[in-house]
């Protein structure tokens, strides 16, 4: 039996002997029972930061934090420093809270209070109403979707705003409904305590704008804040780092001070961009060059990368990539076309994957000779559809051929020259250890010393951070050929996997240089 299966265990112990205590009407007594809600999910909203501080003395993965604390003075505390809320641990055994605690709290603040409790019995939502709480945490991993809806509408039908809290994509699928306020995420694994940001990173995209997103548990940095709102999220629980303290009111203002800080000067760096758009939109409009955007390494959430409508998607056809792709392409949008990226492999495997996922294109990533080059385009195609006809007499000129040349510190441009009449385009990346998806750049001054006329795609480790990069090269007579911007590994929540909110943006920002 894990940690999580003795505390419910004792707690259908703890609740079945609280219903023969105190009785129900007992509690719908309470002074506090008829009490408005003061909303939670209103205040994050509404909030430029977001926290929720919380109160607890222990916890079975830390044992003792703070023992000598009084909950009234940490609540004043945390009320002054500006928190959007506060959460109050009630569990006795395994937290040392109570539901005193929640009281003591709600006589010396009128903030928000979140009952924090392992919630498995419609006894205990009342309970959480009587002491004056406006908030209950539901916890999906412990109750059925049938008892997350029963709860989740009592309180609801109580005045009282709903949190859930989920640890994966099962329990986040099986939870979402209507009468709930706030998708909590928790980044600590209540079997084994482990805990990952990355949890709240990868589940961010699958939990509806309907509901106000919550990452919890192991916040203890204003740059896990600052990197987790760029994944939509708008609360932050945090308690041990705060609570480990002297004086959690005070560890809780200085905090929520620095974040303001950081947050503004984000502000204004978004705000400088946006001007520096402004200022070269007239620049790019009278050259009339509009780049295509490229999105390259995809595997897995295609379809939401294609409804933001690059020119091209990239599928990685080499192995040993932790983006190479094996599954199927999804239908895309008219306009889009499907580039396959290989490395040096032999020309039938590249045959093969054309024929296959009808790929626009084909990208080389290795060591190809200008004559293996002219040996794809005009190589048979011998399939059931194309009985020995050349690739050429298939696809026309349509399929395009893209040869990808690395950059480190210096760049030979002769190489170029016996690719000229083979290919249709270049690209240049970053030379790294591997073909690719390094997630560095190179210095784009060296593309001054460009000289040919063929169309090239500019790529290596390119980022959100870059755009105005981006948006001064483009100024530059370097930029002439430059056709269009390939984005992979600086966009991923994971790779293959693309962080969509990072994509929208760069877009967005680049808006009057790219041309869809």
């Amino acid at each position: 039996m894990n940690i999580l299966d003795k505390i419910i265990a004792d707690k259908n112990k703890e609740v079945a002997l609280k219903k023969e205590l105190i009785p129900i009407s007992q509690l719908e007594a309470s002074v506090l029972f008829e009490r408005d809600r003061n909303s939670l999910s209103q205040a994050l909203r509404n909030s430029d930061t977001g926290i929720i501080a919380e109160h607890k003395r222990r916890s079975p993965s830390k044992q003792t934090i703070n023992q000598n604390t009084n909950v009234g003075i940490v609540a004043k505390g945390y009320e002054k420093a500006g928190v959007c809320g506060m959460s109050v641990l009630t569990d006795i055994k395994y937290f040392g809270g109570s539901l005193e605690d929640l009281l003591l709290a709600r006589a010396s603040v009128t903030m928000p209070l979140l009952r924090k409790e392992f919630m498995i019995d419609e006894y205990q939502v009342l309970e959480a109403k009587a002491h004056g709480a406006d908030v209950i945490l539901l916890i999906a991993a412990v109750i059925t979707r049938e008892e997350i809806k029963t709860l989740s509408e009592l309180a609801k039908s109580l005045g009282m705003d709903v949190l859930l809290e989920v640890h994966n994509q099962e329990e986040l699928e099986k939870s979402i409904m209507p009468s709930l306020d706030m998708l909590g995420v928790n980044n600590r694994n209540l079997k084994t305590f482990e805990v990952s940001l990355e949890t709240s990173k990868s589940l961010s995209e699958l939990i509806p704008n309907d509901f106000v997103k919550v990452s919890e548990s192991g916040i203890s940095s204003i740059e896990a804040i600052t990197e987790l709102r760029k994944f939509g999220y708008q609360g932050f629980l945090i308690g041990e780092n705060f609570m480990k303290t002297e004086n959690p009111g005070l560890s809780a203002m200085e905090f929520i001070e620095d974040l303001k800080k950081i947050r503004k000067v984000i502000s204004n760096d978004v705000r400088r961009l946006k001007e520096i758009s402004q200022s070269l939109r007239s620049f790019r409009n009278d050259k009339k060059i509009k780049m295509k955007l490229k999105v390259c390494g995809q595997k897995y959430n295609i379809g939401e990368v294609a409804a933001l409508q690059p020119d091209y998607l990239g599928f990685i056809f080499w192995q040993p990539s932790s983006r190479s792709f094996t599954g199927e392409i999804p239908v895309l949008p008219k306009g889009i076309q499907k580039i396959g990226v290989f490395v040096d492999a032999p020309l039938d495997e590249v045959l093969q994957k054309i024929e296959a996922y009808l790929l626009d294109g084909v990208q080389l990533h290795g060591k190809e000779s200008p004559e293996y080059c002219e040996q794809l385009r005009h190589s048979e195609l011998v399939s059931e559809s194309h009985p020995k006809e050349t690739l050429k007499q298939v696809q026309g000129d349509s399929l395009k051929i893209i040869k990808v040349f690395s950059i480190k510190d210096t760049f030979d441009f002769s190489i170029l020259e016996p690719y000229e009449e083979v290919c249709d385009y270049f690209l240049f990346d970053t030379k790294g250890k591997l073909p690719g998806g390094n997630g560095y750049t190179f210095d784009w001054k060296i593309l001054e010393n460009y000289p040919s006329t063929k169309p090239y795609f500019l790529s290596g480790g390119i980022g959100l951070e870059d755009v105005e990069a981006i948006q001064s090269f483009l100024k530059t007579e370097a930029s002439k050929y430059c056709y269009a911007i390939d984005i992979n590994s600086r966009f991923e929540i994971e790779p293959g996997r693309k962080d969509i909110k990072k994509l929208k943006e760069f877009k967005n920002l680049l808006k009057h240089e790219l041309s869809r």
